[in-house]
């Protein structure tokens, strides 16, 4: 017979059916189906005896199980670095109540669409625990850059699935930003002449973090108005470094000339030759 015991408190005996349609034999198997449905999570046990033709009871055995129908929950996700332009480690914590976290699995989607699916590894070696730490670095080679959603779903023993657990967002951009110089222009400029710095950058994925301009060497903010009567004359060199948030750079420069009253004539010349030849200029 069997003795059910539900969180501890035994519950009426049952009687097993004999394999073999009677009992009888010195040796005998015998099977239940019992009907866990409406039974509760948690820790239970059933107590077999078996009883001889004389009346005497074996000594009990008792089976200890868990029953366990609730998934597993993954939270606190985070993606390290992000943005980025190398390959990020994404970690995240999974938690069970009743049977050890066995897996979990992260997938990668970009606008709605499935990318990949990863298996993370425990961050102690092995999955056994009633809570993990699992992390998996994601190889971006074959990714284009953009906004990527990333959600992991954690398995335990049972065969529970969490259908959508702990999600985040990863961007990635291994593009460095456009650095565009509208002034000055790489031509001469006459010692009367006045410009004023115009620069931008533009990344299409991340924000431009950082714009550092010189002139010759020496810091100077766009939109600087520039006398070049203050310049010496010859070559000057206006340099332009941009690095968006994932950590690109760009560099873009250009080299013009301060010329003198007596140059300024043949500059003259040059530009009204230009204007006749091309009167868009």
């Amino acid at each position: 017979r069997l003795t059910p015991i539900w969180s501890g408190v035994p519950q009426p005996a049952l009687e097993l059916a004999p394999a073999d349609g009677a009992y009888g034999g010195p040796d005998e198997a015998a099977s239940l189906d019992l009907d866990l449905s409406a039974l509760a999570d948690g820790p239970h046990s059933v107590r077999f005896e078996a009883v001889d033709g004389a009346g005497n009871a074996s000594p009990p055995v008792v089976v200890a199980f868990v029953k366990d129908t609730a998934p597993p929950i993954t939270h606190d996700p985070s993606v390290v670095p992000s943005p980025t332009r190398v390959n990020p480690t994404v970690r995240v914590t999974a938690t069970e109540a009743l049977t050890p976290v066995t897996g979990v699995t992260l997938h990668l989607s970009r606008a709605g669409a499935p990318v990949a699916d990863v298996e993370m590894v425990a961050a102690d070696g092995s999955f056994d625990e009633l809570e993990e730490e699992a992390l998996a670095v994601l190889d971006v080679a074959l990714l284009a850059d953009g906004a990527y959603a990333l959600s992991c779903a954690a398995r335990d023993l049972a065969g529970n699935a969490e259908a959508a657990g702990a999600a985040a967002e990863r961007v990635l951009d291994r593009t460095p930003p456009v650095v565009t110089i509208a002034a000055p222009l790489a031509q001469d400029y006459l010692c009367i002449d006045t410009l004023a710095v115009s620069v931008s950058a533009l990344d299409a994925t991340t924000a431009v973090e950082s714009l550092a301009i010189t002139l010759d060497g020496a810091p100077i903010a766009d939109g600087t108005p520039i006398e070049v009567c203050t310049l010496a004359l010859g070559a000057h060199v206006l340099a332009v470094h941009a690095v968006d948030a994932a950590g690109n750079a760009a560099d873009a420069e250009v080299v013009f000339r301060a010329v003198s009253m007596d140059q300024a004539v043949l500059v003259v010349r040059d530009r009204l030759e230009a204007l006749i030849a091309d009167p868009t200029v």
